[in-house]
Parts: C-alpha cells; structure tokens; sequence
C-alpha cells in the first residue's frame, strides 16, 4: 500500500509540471526577448543549419526573409503561436549571431536552448541529426502493466451458488517505479522496483468474516535491471527493443473466507525479459511496451490455514508458471 502511495504522488508530480498554457504573442518582431548565441561560422553556414534544425523539429515555416534575417516558424500549418529566429552577421563570413524566441512554448520545453544545441553540433559534425538534448542523462518512469503474468489458478473453494473459484492472470496487473539512465545516443540502462498481483473477490470492501466471503490472489515484488537499444530517435520520440533480468520475492497465494485464511509461500525466482517499445516527448514523456517474460517459475516453500503450518497442499499450488505476454505503459521525466 506505501508503494502505490508513493507512485500516485510521483505521477501527480509528474503532471504538475504540464499545468502551464502558452499565452497569446503579438504578430510582430519578437526580437530582444530570446536567447542569443554567437558560432565562429559564416551567415550562410548559419542560415542553412538554421532551416535544417527547425525542420527536422518538424516545424512549420511559417516565414523565411534571408536578407532581414528572419526565420518565423510554428508547430503546425496554422497555429497562432510562432517561433522566431534571427540570423545576423556580426564580422563578416567569421562570426554570427543568432537568436531564438519561442516564449509561447516554454510549455512544452526549452526550445531555444534545443535549437542552440542541435545548431552548434551540426556546425561541428555536419552528420549530426537533431534530436533532444537533455540536460541529465537520468530519467524515472512509472510503468502500469497489463495484463496479469501467470497461469489460471483454482482455489479449491465455490461461492454460494455452488460455482468454482480461480484466479486467472488477465484480472490482474502491475505497478513499477524505474530508474534510467542514458548511456549515449544507442544504449540506456533501466533499474526498476514494483510489484504485481491478479485475484478475484465476491465481497469488495466487505468484512471478511461476513457469511459467504470469498477470495483469493497471488502476488510477487520484484526487482529488475535491463539495457534498451534505441534504434530509432527523433526530436518527439524514440523506439528501442529491451532485455532484462528480474528478481522476485515476497511471491505469495492468498485464500480467504469466512471459515479459514490459507497462505502459501513460494522461494524466489529469477527470470527473463524481452520488448519492443517506444516512448512520445522530450523531457516528460509517455511511453508503451510489448514483452515476454520467460524463466519464472515459482516453486511452493511453505502453506499455513490460520496460522498454523499445513503440508496438505493441491497440486496446482506446488509450481505456479508465470511467462507470457504483458504490455507496459506510463509515464516518464528526464530531470
């Protein structure tokens, strides 16, 4: 329960950062108000990897007078919010000055540093390819998952009306707060903590020695570590595939009703991921997951009724199988 706490109020974190709106620019000259930077290169050289940057942003632009100096650029054909660049020649073809406005969209991140950024490594690498450029190679995400891993469990119990009870995977799902850090432009490492249960209750919120109570769910913590190739990038986003290594602990069966409460342990396990994913943003981000967990196996360590230590465990309770397919999703920050 501390930990589902603990993720909320990192996601209502996370979303307190997006409550700003643009406001509403005049359409004329913007200059003065943005960030200037100086390159040892030429107006022309400049001007081109000005026009490159912001179209490999994916703007739109919007104006272009090369004499005045003056590109105006917007996110979409349309949009009543502008970018402005000016390009001035401070020595001729040795020195020039550009400056960059894009006050209306603070909200959605710094672009004026971004576009400074991607300008000067292109000035000194002219293969390089615009992307963002965070100021920390450190992220964190919060990861939902979906559905449930593991196998149809029954619970040897029936409800009232005589039909039997199980636990199947598909109800249940997971929680993980993640930790990143990037490596360089191909590879980032992951390490993550959370947990995951599936179950069933005929009785939600009720009191558990009420007549007729049942349920019954299976639960794991685990811990994990993975290495993510990106092999895709652009300034909005990116797409990589996964491996992982994960540890579970704390894995238990719980069944309860109003006549006994049966809990059995199970040793830890170590298995094995693999995903394809890919993440929409810059420095807050969301992101989705395609895996397949392999190698869990979860073999039984200790069974109690009320308390009392029992070796008259079911056979399906022995070894619980928890591979498949799962698909991950959330949010993300580079702070």
């Amino acid at each position: 329960m501390l930990f589902l706490r603990l993720c909320l109020f990192f996601c209502l974190l996370l979303l307190s950062g997006c409550v700003s709106r643009p406001s509403q620019s005049e359409t004329g000259s913007m200059k003065g108000s943005g960030t200037t930077k100086r390159y040892n290169a030429s107006h022309e050289a400049v001007w081109n990897n000005t026009l490159k940057v912001v179209d490999e942003f994916g703007m739109k632009i919007e104006k272009k007078e090369k004499n005045a100096g003056l590109i105006e650029v917007s996110t979409f054909e349309g949009s009543p919010y502008r970018i402005q660049l000016f390009v001035e020649s401070v020595s001729r073809d040795r020195e020039t000055q550009l400056e960059v406005v894009s006050q209306e969209y603070r909200f959605l991140g710094d672009f004026e540093k971004q576009i400074h950024i991607n300008i000067d490594n292109r000035l000194k690498d002219p293969t390089w390819k615009t992307e963002w450029v965070h100021d920390s190679p450190y992220y964190v995400k919060l990861s939902i998952m979906l559905p449930g891993r593991g196998e149809t469990l029954p619970l040897h119990m029936t409800y009232e009306t005589g039909e039997p009870i199980s636990i199947e995977p598909e109800d249940g799902a997971g929680l993980s707060l993640d930790l990143g850090y990037q490596i360089n432009k191909a590879f980032s490492a992951e390490v993550a903590y959370g947990g995951e249960s599936y179950g069933t209750s005929n009785c939600f919120m009720c009191d558990t020695s009420e007549p007729g109570y049942r349920e019954g769910y299976f639960s794991s913590d685990f811990v994990s570590a993975a290495l993510l190739y990106h092999f895709y990038r652009s300034p909005f986003g990116e797409a990589h595939i996964s491996g992982a290594v994960e540890y579970h602990f704390s894995t238990e069966l719980i069944r309860s009703s109003d006549t006994v409460d049966t809990v059995v342990t199970y040793d830890d396990t170590m298995g094995y991921h693999v995903g394809i994913g890919g993440s929409v943003g810059r420095d807050l981000f969301i992101f989705l997951d395609l895996n397949y967990a392999f190698g869990f196996e979860y073999k039984y360590k200790q069974m109690q009724e009320d308390g009392v230590t029992s070796t008259a465990i079911y056979p399906e309770w022995r070894e619980v199988n928890a591979d498949g397919l799962y698909t991950s999703f959330g949010l993300g920050y580079h702070f």
